[in-house]
Parts: structure tokens; sequence; C-alpha cells
């Protein structure tokens, strides 16, 4: 799972929102109806680029069931009102490959804060009460290599959509201004 935001300067939203909350709670309904007509187009182009020959082929284990890789889909939220600093997550971006979890894995691969260890954690089975660890394979390692390979992008994280939203991401600015302009000049007609 991927998330991105569009943020624009607080002030203006802030500015926008306390307008729209004046002329009504039917406002700020449409402007958020607006946008995501207008922004979800590119979100859901974003998805679309994820290639769909899984990275996980050819893996020792394959990770079946749940974990399968399944083209992501694209949900959006506008959230005018929750502040970060000096700018508002305007418009947030979700990808998610749920129910099956192998694009939210394979787009996350890569960070980590600490050296991998050989062991993993002592641990107990509900069924008994004996504590074991087992022996942590390279199997991240490998996704990881796979994912740069398979999507080309050299980031981090973020093999598959990241990059191909920050293609598109002055287009979505460029689309969610527009849109905040086209919400106040329809309401600026019904007030006046």
């Amino acid at each position: 799972m991927i998330t991105t935001k569009v943020g624009v300067n607080k002030r203006s939203v802030d500015m926008l929102v306390a307008g729209l909350k004046e002329l009504g709670k039917d406002a700020q309904a449409d402007l958020g109806k607006n946008m995501r007509r207008s922004v979800l187009p590119l979100g859901k182009i974003v998805a679309s680029q994820v290639p769909t020959g899984s990275p996980f082929k050819g893996m020792q284990r394959n990770y079946y069931g749940e974990v399968q890789w399944q083209q992501p889909t694209a949900k959006l939220s506008v959230t005018p009102n929750r502040k970060r600093g000096e700018w508002t997550p305007l418009v947030s971006l979700l990808l998610t490959g749920k129910p099956k979890l192998g694009f939210d894995y394979a787009e996350n691969a890569g960070p980590r804060r600490r050296a991998p260890k050989s062991q993993s954690k002592t641990y107990q089975r509900r069924t008994d009460s004996v504590t074991r660890s087992h022996s942590v394979t390279t199997q991240g390692n490998f996704l990881i290599k796979k994912a740069r390979q398979v999507s080309k992008n050299n980031f981090k994280a973020g093999h598959f959509a990241y990059g191909n939203f920050l293609k598109l991401r002055p287009a979505m600015i460029a689309i969610a201004v527009l849109s905040l302009e086209q919400t106040a000049r329809k309401w600026n007609v019904k007030v006046n």
C-alpha cells in the first residue's frame, strides 16, 4: 500500500474551507465530490501503469495465499482540514492490492532501519508451549532485487506506483487547484 498526497498552501485552503462552511455543509461535500471526480482518473492511471506480472515469480517461497500479486486499486480521499505545518494534504491517493498483499509488500520493500538478523525472535505457537526460533532467509533481499529489476525505478522503496505518481503529480496539483476554483465559482454564483 502506498499513500501519496497532493498539498497546497494551508492558508488558502483554510480560507476556502471557512467560506464553504459559511455556505453550508453541502458546499464542502460538493468540493469533495468535485475533487474525487477530477483527480481520481489520474490515480487510476498510476494504478494501471503498475506491471501485471508478479515480481514474486521465481522466488523460493512464492508467497501463496493472500500475498499473491494483484493490480492495485486507487482510492482518493479529500481532507481539506487536516493540517501539517505550512501545507495541507488536500487530496490523499491510496493505492493498495488488497485483498492480495503482494503489491503492498513489493511497493514498500527496501527501507530498513537496522541490519537483518540471522535468527527470528523467539515465539510460541498456540498449540504447544515450546519456545521456538527460526533462521531468517534472504527472501526479503531477493524480493527487493526482483522489485527493482521489474520496475526499473531506482527508489529505495516505492518501486512501482511511486515513480508513476511523481510523473503525474504536477498534473494532479493543477487539476486539484482547478477543481477548487470551479467549486468556489459555482458557490459564488449560488450565493450571488
